[in-house]
């Protein structure tokens, strides 16, 4: 061999030597990123397995919501039905009061004529002590004249 050839083969080799280093330098970063890679693996099934509970949380929420929703649906349909009884007891209140009302106002004038009736009967049955009472408001009022002369002229 030459010393050309031997001296490019000396060249080569320090050249794959170097490359050698420098792959090994590489699997040294790449060990270490695979190392890291790993960690964060761990993690991420560490956060995988926090979501799952999370989401297990959730579904449980949603279920208990759903029960709250159905409650919430019987309580308006109760709401309803009392609503539409409500409802009717404001017809009927109404209707009734309308009845009563025009109950009043046709025996309206009858009551009117009834106590017109019953007020005559009374005035009647008073008429004597009132006619009696005239009769000694005048006296007692002549009595009034004559002690009043009386005390004038003492």
């Amino acid at each position: 061999m030459d010393s050309d050839t031997q001296k490019t083969l000396i060249d080569i080799n320090l050249k794959l030597t170097e490359h050698d280093q420098h792959f090994a330098e590489v699997k040294a970063q790449l060990t270490e990123h695979d190392q890291h890679f790993a960690e964060v693996r761990a993690q991420l099934t560490e956060h995988d397995q926090h979501f799952a509970e999370v989401r297990a949380k959730l579904t449980e929420h949603d279920q208990r919501f759903d029960q709250v929703d159905e409650r919430f649906a019987k309580v308006d349909e109760r709401f309803d039905k009392l609503e539409e009884r409500m409802d009717k007891t404001d017809e009927f209140i109404v209707e009734s009061f309308n009845a009563v009302y025009a109950k009043f106002e046709e025996s309206k004038e009858e009551n009117r004529r009834h106590f017109e009736v019953l007020l005559e009967h009374v005035s009647d049955l008073f008429r004597p002590f009132r006619d009696k009472g005239y009769e000694h408001d005048d006296r007692l009022g002549d009595h009034e004249v004559r002690i009043s002369k009386l005390e004038r002229s003492a």
